[in-house]
């Protein structure tokens, strides 16, 4: 039988807010935010900043 690895749900304090959207991210090894925006889009948080993007960091960082 296959065993189904489950997740637990994001908590508000863990998600980044970018221009008022709340969005999920992971962190690489070397301890960068990977930002996923829609569209299957991963991004930095400089990226988006220099993109003149609003950025709202988590207050729990979400480290799995």
């Amino acid at each position: 039988m296959e065993q189904v690895k489950r997740t637990r749900r994001w908590s508000d304090d863990e998600y980044i807010v970018v221009s008022g959207f709340r969005l999920v991210y992971t962190v690489d090894k070397k301890g960068n935010l990977l930002v996923r925006m829609p569209g299957r889009k991963t991004t930095t948080v400089e990226e988006l900043r220099n993109q003149g993007r609003s950025v709202m960091m988590p207050t729990t960082l979400r480290v799995d």
